[in-house]
């Protein structure tokens, strides 16, 4: 299976760019992509290889996303993703952060 690559710049620095990927997830990704759709939602990267990634409603209950297999900040974090699916059905993220003059690449 060939990987699908994208890649995109930020205006902000890769440390700002991962911190924004893996703590402020929920500010950018979309409600109706979500297992709750609760409004008060969170998205936790839990900080480590192994680490869950997981969706955390207001009433504290959790919905798996995906699980860490990298976690180098700032410059790259790799998971296992399977929101929807079943867990066998996990597609592998990678995300690398490089700096450019103009900002960030992703």
């Amino acid at each position: 299976m060939k990987p699908i690559v994208v890649e995109f710049e930020v205006a902000a620095s890769p440390n700002h760019a991962f911190e924004m990927w893996t703590s402020r997830a929920a500010m950018w990704w979309p409600r109706e992509h979500t297992m709750s759709r609760d409004p008060g939602l969170e998205v936790v990267f839990e900080p480590y290889e192994g680490g869950r990634v997981f969706e955390r409603d207001s009433d504290g209950s959790e919905f798996p996303w995906g699980e860490i297999t990298v976690w180098d900040p700032p410059k790259r974090i790799e998971y296992w993703w399977h929101l929807f699916l079943d867990r066998s059905e996990a597609t592998k993220v990678s995300v690398v952060l490089s700096e450019i003059q103009s900002g960030c690449h992703v």
